[in-house]
């Protein structure tokens, strides 16, 4: 499988330019995934866990979306799997992790995936609570792109607490809130 440079610049996907990475003609940024950490970290240090993770989710959400619903027009995508298909290749040779799918249901708008090989978890260091945001914001963006609906996603398992791969479901807004709020009463995170 060619490395995500190659797959865009063969499909023209990608344009650089001196000082300027554009994929689709969206700007784009070569973060070390420390960076990022440290910021979350900062983050919910300064504000708590459930507001650091509400602020940088709903971010990532919506630019995600913005993202998604670009490159789903620019190139007249269709097939929602085929969507799918193109956002796991572009997440995983992104650095984001090795993504398994282990459940798609297009009627309910479900979607369940595993990553491993997850560096931002992996660098994380132990917690007992999800971290991956970002990755969270996401799936929730480019799965509410592609399924057209409004959508949401949480974290179910994590690296960094000792599971063996990071789970993320996504659902409609109800039932991810639902399991959102069980989650940080077992957390004990108010």
């Amino acid at each position: 499988m060619p490395n995500l440079f190659e797959m865009f610049k063969f499909a023209k996907f990608l344009n650089i330019s001196d000082g300027e990475i554009k994929v689709w003609n969206i700007p784009m940024n070569i973060i070390p995934t420390f960076v990022l950490r440290e910021w979350q970290k900062d983050t919910i240090n300064e504000v708590g866990y459930k507001k650091a993770f509400e602020k940088i989710y709903k971010a990532t959400k919506e630019g995600s979306k913005e993202y998604n619903q670009n490159f789903i027009k620019k190139e007249g995508f269709k097939d929602k799997r085929q969507i799918i298909n193109w956002q796991t290749r572009i997440v995983s040779m992104s650095g984001w992790g090795k993504i398994e799918i282990a459940k798609i249901d297009f009627e309910k708008n479900e979607y369940v995936a595993h990553f491993k090989e997850i560096p931002f978890a992996k660098t994380y260091g132990k917690t007992n609570y999800p971290v991956d945001f970002l990755v969270s914001g996401f799936i929730a963006g480019g799965f509410s792109a592609s399924f057209n609906a409004d959508l949401e996603c949480i974290e179910t398992k994590c690296i960094a607490k000792g599971d063996p791969y990071c789970e993320f479901v996504v659902s409609n807004p109800e039932k991810i809130k639902k399991l959102r709020e069980e989650q940080y009463k077992k957390l004990g995170i108010k």
